[in-house]
Order: C-alpha cells, then structure tokens, then sequence
C-alpha cells in the first residue's frame, strides 16, 4: 500500500430563514452531497443503495420531516454504509415525529462507569458487510449494524428511553454546519464542526471495512474499524455533539474504537497501541510512522485477546523527544501532505513513557496520532477549502 489517495470534499449549510424541518433535511443532504462528491474525487467505487425508498436518495424515518437515512455500498470492496441525521429521535417513545433508534451502551476507555452513546447528537453513521436497509430501525440488532456517532460521543448515563434527542445539544441546533469526508475505497475519514472552521471543535471519526494490514489470527477475514477521536468529557451530561474537540493529555485515550470479532460480525469494543520502535528529535529529515495495533478483542477460537494492525496508510503514529516540542498541531498535514493530524501531546507536563527494559530510566516522549489523506486536499482549516451546499 503507498500512503495518500484520501481525497477530501467539504460542504457547509447555513439555516437562514428554514424552518426546523428544511433546516433537518439540508444538514442530512449536505451530509450525502460531501460524501458523494468525495467519492467522485477519489474514484472510490460507492453509489447509492436506496432501491424501494419513496423518497429517492433522501429517506424521510418519520411522518413530519425530523429524521432522514440515505445508505450506500461499495460492491467491489463488499462494504455497507449508511449517514443518518436524526434530529428527534427516542429509545422507546412513539411520537409520530420520531424514529426510535437502539443506542451502543457500555464502558469507554476513559472510564468503568457504562454510557449510552449518541443521547445529545444528531449525525450518525452505520457500517456493515451486509445490506443496511434504509426502512430498518436505526442501529437495530442486526449484527454489525451498530449506530455510530459522528464527532463527539454525546455520552449520557440514563439515554434516550422515552424521551427525545434535545436539538439544542447538537449540531442541528445550531444556525451553520461543516461536514467533510475523505474517502480511499472503503476507508472514510469524517470531519465536521458547527458555526465557523474552528480547530477546537472541528471533529473527526474514522470508519473502514477494510482496515487492517495484518491480523492474529491468520484466517481472520473481520476487518472492519471504527472510531471516534475525540475524548469525552468528564461530565457525562455536558458531552454535546456541537462542543469542542475534547482532548486529553494521553492521545491515546480515544473513544467508541471499535471492530469485529473473528467468530462474528458483530461490532466490539477495542483498545489501540504501538509498539515504540523509534523517535525524532527536532524537525523530522525523516518520517518515522509507525503502525497502530488493535487489542482487547476476545478471538473464542484462540483464547488471544488479540485482533492486528491497521494499514499504515489509514492511521499511523509518531513519538518526538519532549525537550523538542515540535509535535505538528492538529489538522497540519505531515508526510508530505499525505497524512493529516488528528491528535497530539503537547503539553511539556505530559507524555507518553517509553519503557526500556535495559536500562535505569525511562524516555518520555510527545505522542502524535495521524490519519490518512492526500497531498492535494485543501487546508480544512480556512473556509476555502468548504462550498456551501443549498437546495434552492
């Protein structure tokens, strides 16, 4: 694999004088017109699966106009994808403005405590080796069909249940959206902020159907990814889709890393890692990436708490001498534009320690985490490199 090829497309979409349910619709279809427009640049091979749907490419989930799914396949990489905006949505309520959603409910790394997923967004996604069909219940028990939060987690301890998604939390409350994509075949970087291109609250989550490189098990085949790499905040209640970009000290605290199993299609839970084989020490002449590995994932038929690295080109990491301070800052693109940064350490009061077995003391080191992307994207940090998309 050669690193680049993640072609980016951004859209933006401002309200005016829409009504709530306009406004609902133009978020969900500047959503698919960034994503599609980014799948022509880059040749990637998805097209729309909406085959039956009364409303076209843009499914209306209720009797009102608050909740909208537009799915999508990639038949050469055999991969499903779906975007959904859900604006009211409930766990068990019956409102006929609403669509009830089940949600991901468990621990995230940064904590034991167990959080319901997605309560204070509206923009989410769903992936799968099998067709998503656009008139099933979103992120329903389907296996693989887990409904994914776009951005910030939106963490709550109680969830939905009867009650309906606060708009006021999530990017549909707001008056101005970005939404971007990055798309290599079956990889897709997502990318959006609310009001204006901010870097402090401009967020990333990472799918892929086809992630790793290598696996533990040798006829492992279950190789689909997803993560969101923002951190949540430490008050569960205030963790909004529309918020900053949460960070952390430890760049590799990420939430919702997720993957399947090797004995089912299932999406779990997992852990991220490297092994450190190399850092730089002042502006790098040389790029030394190095690959991320997935752990923490049961395997039945091995009893290895295991699952393999992810291609180097989709997610890679670097470590840099803390005296140095020069880690590249988030959204700069390193490797000649081949990779964009997504997380960093650089705060001199913290680091990652990197152990050595042979020796008294320990190195402490700037940690840099990057996805992948292409020399001839725009700079997502300037409002250049976003069109508005209208419906007008």
């Amino acid at each position: 694999m050669s690193l680049g090829g993640y072609m980016f497309e951004g859209r933006f979409c401002q309200k005016g004088s829409l009504t709530d349910v306009q406004w609902y619709h133009l978020l969900h279809a500047t959503r698919v017109a960034a994503f599609m427009a980014a799948n022509t640049r880059a040749n990637a091979g998805w097209e729309y699966d909406m085959t039956g749907s009364s409303d076209g490419n843009i499914h209306c989930l209720d009797a009102v106009g608050n909740n909208y799914v537009t799915c999508f396949k990639n038949t050469a990489k055999g991969t499903y994808f779906a975007l959904y905006t859900l604006c009211k949505a409930t766990g068990t309520g019956t409102d006929s403005g609403s669509v009830q959603v089940t949600q991901i409910y468990g621990a995230i790394p940064s904590s034991s405590t167990s959080y319901y997923i997605g309560s204070n967004c509206c923009c989410f996604y769903s992936l799968s080796k099998s067709h998503i069909a656009y008139d099933t219940k979103p992120g329903s028990a389907d296996t693989g069909k887990d409904l994914f939060p776009v951005g910030n987690t939106g963490c709550t301890l109680s969830g939905l249940g009867s009650g309906y998604t606060t708009v006021s939390n999530t990017i549909a409350g707001r008056t101005k959206c970005y939404f971007g994509f990055a798309i290599k075949g079956d990889d897709i970087v997502m990318l959006q902020d609310d009001t204006s291109v901010d870097v402090s609250y401009l967020c990333t989550s990472i799918a892929s159907g086809s992630a790793f490189s290598s696996f533990v098990n040798a006829n492992d085949t279950k190789g689909m990814f997803c993560l969101n790499t923002q951190y949540s905040n430490s008050t569960a209640a205030s963790d909004y889709e529309y918020g900053g970009r949460n960070v952390t000290s430890n760049a590799l605290t990420m939430q919702l890393c997720n993957v399947e199993t090797y004995t089912g299609s299932k999406i779990r839970s997992a852990s991220l890692g490297f092994t450190p084989l190399t850092y730089y020490s002042g502006n790098m002449q040389e790029y030394p990436f190095e690959s991320i590995y997935v752990f923490n994932v049961p395997n039945s038929e091995s009893n290895v708490y295991g699952k393999g690295t992810l291609k180097v080109d989709l997610m890679s990491v670097n470590l840099q001498n803390r005296s140095n301070h020069v880690v590249p800052t988030v959204y700069s693109t390193v490797a000649g534009g081949n990779y964009l940064t997504v997380r960093n350490i650089t705060d001199s009061s913290f680091g990652y320690i990197f152990n050595r077995v042979n020796a008294s003391s320990d190195l402490t080191v700037h940690v840099a985490i990057y996805c992948g992307w292409d020399a001839s994207n725009p700079d997502i940090t300037q409002e250049s490199a976003w069109t508005e998309y209208t419906e007008s």
